[in-house]
């Protein structure tokens, strides 16, 4: 078992968030899971201290615009527009296979 990323949340998050925050990503245990790289908390540190910027999806597209430099920090816009083919092979991909991916990707 992994150690919680909760500690380093707290340090790295305005103290308005923290409830919200944490309670956020308990919903998606995959973002959860991810918290706990340095990189990770990196990412969301520099989120909006704002409610509406910690909904999971949105969590979701601020890690992939991180992890692709081709998304020019536009995932959802990148994905509906230039990247759709990347979008359409992860629903294949989902849909299709049992093997285990990135869930950010």
């Amino acid at each position: 078992m992994s150690p919680s990323p909760t500690p380093h949340l707290l340090a790295a998050l305005p103290e308005a968030l923290w409830g919200d925050a944490l309670r956020r990503l308990h919903c998606v245990p995959e973002l959860w899971a991810l918290a706990a790289d340095p990189a990770v908390l990196a990412v969301l540190a520099q989120l909006k201290p704002d409610l509406p910027a910690w909904q999971p999806g949105r969590l979701a597209l601020a890690l992939y615009a991180d992890r692709h430099a081709e998304c020019a920090g536009q995932a959802e816009l990148w994905l509906l527009g230039p990247g759709r083919d990347r979008l359409a092979a992860a629903y294949t991909r989902l849909l299709t296979s049992d093997a285990a991916f990135d869930p950010i990707d």
